[in-house]
């Protein structure tokens, strides 16, 4: 999905991509993946290494995997249990760092 700079996805891809493209790792903004066998989330900044850009595919509506990194943009109306869910999905599902 693009995201222009300016918006909070946007600055933290912009931001984050010089640092980590050298690496093989690919940002992505606002992309599904898998967490577990029936739950899908959206994460709003997702760092794809190379190894599982492999197993992107652009005509899924959601990867089959999680990413190496997940990061999630907290807005004010976001309540803290709710982040916290997200984390441990994150962690659950094996990604690296959430």
């Amino acid at each position: 999905m693009w995201n222009p700079a300016g918006t909070p996805i946007g600055n933290v891809r912009a931001s984050s991509t010089p640092i980590l493209a050298p690496h093989g790792c690919e940002v992505l903004g606002e992309q599904s993946f898998r967490v577990d066998s029936i739950q899908i989330r959206v994460i709003d900044v997702a760092v794809v290494s190379p190894v599982q850009q492999a197993l992107l595919d652009s005509d899924r509506v959601s990867q089959p995997f999680t990413p190496t990194l997940a990061i999630e943009i907290a807005s004010p109306s976001d309540k803290l249990v709710d982040i916290f869910t997200k984390a441990l999905d994150y962690i659950r599902a094996d990604t690296e760092m959430a």
